[in-house]
């Protein structure tokens, strides 16, 4: 079985401002907010965030660059990205069918064009993950 990492794409989003992200919180804090709720990220390409080098040890980062994503200690995990606010079952069957296997998985939740990825579908993956013992 796979080590299941769930994570958004992208950290900075103007439409979790005021909803996710409370008003006014400084941009430099952002990261570290993030990061209290969920243990994962990916960086879209060009996107560097102040204070990665204060994260915790057990939070994992992972970029993309040119096409292909990586870990910042270099592993390339089995990769599925999803797009858009998904029902639990549509979650648990992308959880199930990503774990297959060995070495590390990472879920992408994305969002759907322009839009943020829904925290709501972060915080569901997370929570199903953890059911079926994979998290």
């Amino acid at each position: 079985m796979r080590e299941l990492y769930i994570a958004a794409y992208g950290l900075n989003h103007p439409q979790w401002l005021g909803v996710y992200y409370p008003e006014g919180m400084p941009e430099e804090w952002r990261l570290d907010f993030y990061a209290n709720r969920f243990r994962a990220l990916l960086l879209p390409e060009g996107e560097e965030p102040e204070g990665l080098e204060e994260l915790d040890d057990d939070f994992a980062l992972f970029r993309e660059e040119g096409g292909e994503v990586r870990g910042v200690d270099g592993t390339v995990p089995a990769v599925s990205r999803l797009r858009g606010p998904l029902e639990p079952m549509a979650l648990r069957r992308a959880i199930e069918a990503l774990v297959e296997g060995e070495g590390t998985a990472l879920l992408v939740i994305e969002g759907e064009g322009e839009a943020a990825p829904d925290i709501a579908t972060l915080e569901a993956a997370q929570q199903i993950a953890g059911l079926l013992g994979v998290w």
